[in-house]
């Protein structure tokens, strides 16, 4: 608690640029996001194992940026709606499209639902998870049959016979139709516009379909982007239209509204360290934050 104890409410003249101080020396501190930011999510006292008296000897008068059970909401802020009924989360407003695999799929699932965001599970008739949640229809995973056909041809591969694994890439296409950008963590082609292993057939499922596709490249550590191309054909020496990666120089990604989180199921720790990373990106920074108010400010919120 060492970091807030001269932090004061009143010195802030907006409660926005309280919460931004608190975050910033808050994380310097190692403190955890929900710990020491947003109103709507600080349980100083469980997480610190300090009591709420304790806690206001140090911080003063609570004003709602503490104990948000015992304090109303700061409707200056979060607008005219009911705030009784209403329930914000850092998160809130995104999906994740997950397909219930380990590693990858399974940590990113984790991080969704740590930052409050909203996980849709696909998975086929056949999949253990299946007895948790509502697995897709096998007339809605056939629908995706032509187009794996399709994405076979271009990674000069053939098409799974057994029912199970068809399924499994049947549920690949579904996650790849409703996200409306994906985040691949895999191993690249030396052509720049292939990706290694099952992670390929999703990625192709995506581009096929003209989603925004990022991959973190696991030998390299580096991110690469998706980006249309044209290029002659061998066969026909026709203009063909297709992808190809290429070095993503900007700021790493963030997520997207509407995501797909894909990857190996044998990661290393620095490919984990790397997705939770696009998390925190995400969600967790200061100039997040900033950004927020400035928003709230020009809508009028």
């Amino acid at each position: 608690m060492d970091y807030c104890e001269e932090l004061k409410r009143e010195d802030f003249e907006f409660n926005e640029d309280y919460l931004i101080e608190r975050f910033k020396r808050g994380s310097a501190a190692e403190f955890t996001f929900q710990q020491c930011c947003f109103h709507y999510l600080i349980d100083l006292a469980l997480g610190l194992g300090s009591s709420k008296e304790d806690i206001l000897k140090n911080l003063g008068p609570d004003t709602g940026c503490i104990f948000p059970d015992e304090c109303p909401p700061n409707i200056d802020m979060i607008g005219a709606q009911d705030a009784k009924e209403m329930q914000l989360t850092i998160g809130s407003g995104h999906v994740l499209y997950t397909g219930g695999a380990k590693d990858t799929d399974e940590l990113a699932e984790e991080l969704a639902k740590h930052f409050g965001m909203q996980v849709e599970v696909i998975v086929p008739p056949s999949h253990p998870r299946s007895n948790y949640v509502s697995p897709s229809t096998v007339e809605v995973l056939v629908l995706a049959n032509p187009h794996l056909y399709q994405v076979a041809q271009k990674l000069c591969k053939s098409v799974p016979t057994h029912f199970y694994t068809l399924q499994l890439l049947q549920r690949n296409y579904l996650i790849a139709k409703k996200a409306h950008t994906v985040y691949a963590f895999g191993i690249l082609e030396n052509d720049a516009k292939r990706v290694q292993g099952g992670t390929g057939w999703t990625v192709q499922l995506a581009l096929d379909q003209r989603k925004d596709v990022y991959l973190f490249e696991i030998p390299s550590q580096t991110w690469y982007r998706s980006e249309n191309h044209y290029y002659v054909s061998d066969d026909s020496a026709c203009l063909v239209a297709g992808s190809k990666f290429l070095p993503w120089g900007l700021k790493p990604p963030t997520l997207h509204q509407s995501s797909a989180v894909i990857g190996s199921r044998d990661l290393d720790e620095k490919t984990r360290k790397e997705i939770q990373a696009l998390f925190n990106r995400t969600f967790c920074l200061p100039e997040n934050i900033e950004q927020l108010r400035l928003e709230l400010e020009d809508f009028h919120l």
